[in-house]
């Protein structure tokens, strides 16, 4: 941030250093909030400020009142939402990479004829599997992805829900059942 600030002309400096003064906390707040990481939530910022800079004449107006009456938030809705874009987009490409790093290689040697099809096999079924699970009625399907997906306890579900215990543990039940019959619809072989 300051390599961008020293290659400014004094004139543009001026406002861009309030801007950074005033609310460079709001943005690493918004910026951190998305990504939860320090450093990643840095380069938000910074990378904010960078898109601010490119449109301090398209703020013109919003500068002048800030500069005018300094307790005013006038830009604050900006700048905050230019740290929201920019922590987001470091997210979407953490995203992208990790998809990327999990998903297979393009060249089939690397894991053998055989193992790659047990892979397409596996992921197929994974996806036929989520698909039962959505067909499921809702009153089961909820119940069923807070319990098996989620994690959460009956106990949990419970209290999220302001249901006996003994209602969730039933429609569970009741969900496996139901997702059994979708799942022999399906050609799983299901005892």
């Amino acid at each position: 941030m300051l390599l961008f600030l020293l290659l400014l002309e004094e004139s543009e400096r001026k406002p861009v250093e309030f801007l950074y003064n005033k609310y460079c906390r709001y943005m690493y707040q918004t910026a951190y909030n998305i990504l939860g990481n320090n450093i990643a939530a840095e380069d938000a910022v910074h990378n904010a400020f960078v898109a601010i800079i490119n449109n301090l004449d398209g703020i013109k107006y919003g500068l002048e009142k800030e500069l005018e009456d300094p307790d005013s938030d006038y830009l604050l809705g900006y700048v905050c939402r230019a740290a929201k874009n920019c922590a987001l987009n470091i997210k979407a490409k953490k995203d992208k990479i990790s998809r990327r790093e999990t998903s297979y290689p393009e060249d089939d040697t690397l894991l053998g004829d055989i193992e790659m099809c047990d892979k397409i096999i596996a992921d197929e079924s994974v996806m036929r599997i989520k698909n039962c699970i959505k067909k499921l009625p809702e009153i089961y399907r909820d119940i069923f992805v807070m319990h098996f997906i989620g994690e959460m306890s009956y106990k949990e579900i419970g209290k999220l829900l302001s249901l006996p215990q003994a209602t969730i543990r039933k429609r569970i039940e009741r969900g496996k059942v139901k997702l059994a019959e979708e799942l022999k619809k399906e050609g799983f072989d299901i005892k």
